[in-house]
């Protein structure tokens, strides 16, 4: 079944059309590329993953991507003790009370992709993510990722702030 969404993913993808905003969704297997970003963002700042009820990915940045294809992102996606996956942004988690009120923290981890940009026939990328559980416990990272070998590799994943 998920090979099945890989090709439509993958066919989508190369006749998509890109927007001229944030995120543009140009590269082979981008899905791949996105999963892999956000597993690394969980890996930055592993204390914010104690006690965790779930993680939201917001996709809401990446112009081109259908629902069915941000399906795909979420379900290639690996959570930390298979918690729950969610795709909502900072807002629909709050109106969702998906947040401990009286600490105004989330009762899971926020991870965003703010900007992705594919370059040489979308064989590199740049990007930038961040991993929110409050707005004292946030992280922020940038990076590169090449695609080598019918894969997608992180080159380098640098934190620029953190709270």
């Amino acid at each position: 079944m998920q090979s099945k969404y890989f090709l439509l993913l993958l066919i989508t993808l190369l006749v998509s059309a890109c927007s001229n905003n944030n995120v543009k969704v140009v590269s082979q297997n981008a899905e791949e590329a996105y999963t892999l970003l956000l597993e690394s963002l969980m890996n930055e700042e592993e204390s914010l993953n104690n006690d965790i009820e779930y993680v939201s990915i917001d996709l809401s940045n990446i112009n081109g991507l259908r629902e069915e294809q941000k399906q795909i992102v979420k379900t290639f996606f690996k959570s930390p003790d298979e918690v729950e996956v969610l795709d909502l942004t900072l807002d629909e988690l709050r109106e969702e009370n998906l947040f401990d009120a009286d600490s105004n923290t989330l009762t899971g981890i926020l991870l965003t992709i703010e900007e992705i940009n594919f370059y040489q026939d979308a064989e590199f990328a740049n990007f930038k993510g961040s991993k929110y559980r409050s707005d004292e416990d946030v992280v922020t990272v940038e990076g590169k990722m090449q695609y080598t070998d019918g894969q997608w590799e992180l080159i380098e994943i640098k934190q620029t702030s953190e709270s």
